[in-house]
């Protein structure tokens, strides 16, 4: 439907789909928003082992393939790249590559910036934010083809052409798919701290911005960056949402290796791949060297 253009069937189709989404943000907020937040390697606690006796080595041996398997198709992938497909792919992606570099990091700015101020006012416990954060989490639990016709609707206007037709419209697209993950992974940061800090600058006259530069902020600024460059790879990785309405001449490297995958050359393609896989794993090491805790 969104293809052919008929947006209201596209959106017929997809009430089904909505209703869960719906469903399923009520049962966030009704059960789960009651318990804490908890982070994986906070300090707070110690994580007792897990005795497996006689098991250890099946348990093991089954834990290894899981996370091993799923690299199989990205190693052929790399193997067949090496056969000049990297080489003969640098014509093919020089444009894509810029595109999806500086869509994703405006995206994951903004989604930051924003995600900054909801979601610590999640995490004190504001209902204006929990408003919000359902429908943020809402937007990113629809059908990516619904939400893209949606944007299609909108923004396809005469009077709003200078946006359709550039990257900015990329960027609103992905900042309201992914606005979700940056309220909740900084809501979560900022509830790891107390709010005594705040409380007590407020006491001497602190306005909001200047608690948020002056504490919240230096406080947390690991957790911020993480939030930034995780988001960073949702937005690299996105093909779904982008591909219903990115401007000719803009495609991100996912969707140039999407439309040159039925009729492109396979070491191209292959290469194409290669190309964004590394991307990607240059973010998380970047992410991994920040969330490195060093002991004294």
């Amino acid at each position: 439907g969104g293809f052919q253009y008929a947006p209201g069937e596209a959106v017929l189709l997809a009430i089904p789909l909505l209703v869960v989404a719906l469903g399923l943000v009520a049962l966030d907020h009704q059960w789960l928003r009651r318990g804490s937040f908890a982070a994986l390697g906070s300090r707070s606690h110690q994580l007792q082992p897990l005795v497996l006796g006689r098991w250890r080595g099946a348990v093991t041996l089954g834990v290894w393939l899981v996370c091993l398997l799923p690299l199989t198709p990205v190693a052929i992938i790399t193997v067949r790249a090496m056969e000049g497909g990297i080489s003969d792919s640098i014509p093919w992606i020089r444009e894509s590559l810029r595109t999806s570099l500086s869509i994703s990091a405006m995206a994951a700015t903004s989604i930051t910036v924003v995600g900054l101020v909801i979601g610590h006012r999640l995490a004190r416990g504001a209902r204006t934010a929990a408003v919000l954060d359902g429908a943020a989490m809402f937007s990113f639990l629809v059908p990516s083809s619904v939400l893209g016709v949606g944007l299609v609707i909108t923004w396809n206007r005469p009077s709003t052409q200078f946006i359709y037709t550039t990257s900015a419209i990329l960027v609103l697209g992905l900042s309201a798919r992914y606005l979700f993950l940056g309220i909740r992974t900084l809501g979560a940061v900022f509830h790891q701290s107390s709010p005594s800090y705040e409380e007590a600058a407020m006491t001497t006259g602190a306005g909001y911005l200047r608690r948020m530069t002056h504490i919240v902020v230096p406080i947390h600024w690991r957790g911020i960056a993480f939030t930034w460059l995780i988001v960073m790879v949702f937005c690299l990785r996105d093909l779904d949402t982008v591909i219903a309405f990115y401007p000719p001449g803009l495609e991100p490297l996912p969707v140039r290796i999407f439309t040159l995958e039925a009729n492109g050359s396979e070491t191209v393609i292959a290469g194409l791949a290669t190309t964004h896989i590394l991307l990607t794993a240059a973010v998380l090491v970047v992410g991994g060297a920040l969330f490195r805790r060093r002991h004294p």
